[in-house]
């Protein structure tokens, strides 16, 4: 588990911009909706829905432990919103 202090130098070398625009806004979206590294991977722009200044990312079951264990067909729907809509729209 990273600490506040990990974070916040994922989130400083992200928004540096060393790393290349699609891999900086990658890891803010990363840091911003506290996924795995390969449901960022695995990311589909039809699994995300603008809502106002709010971004709704629709992650399917296939990328979560516990959909395997109940057999659940729905996909967890998590709001992103502030520097982690952004790191989205970039």
């Amino acid at each position: 588990m990273p600490t506040e202090l990990d974070l916040g130098r994922v989130i400083v070398i992200a928004r540096s911009g060393v790393l290349g625009e699609t891999n900086s806004q990658l890891l803010l979206l990363l840091a911003a909706s506290v996924q795995r590294r390969r449901t960022i991977a695995g990311a589909h722009l039809q699994n995300f829905e603008a809502v106002g200044d709010d971004v709704i990312w629709s992650i399917p079951p296939f990328f979560r432990k516990t959909a395997n264990k109940r057999r659940s067909k729905r996909p967890h729907v998590l709001p992103l919103s502030g520097w982690g809509a952004d790191a989205f729209r970039a």
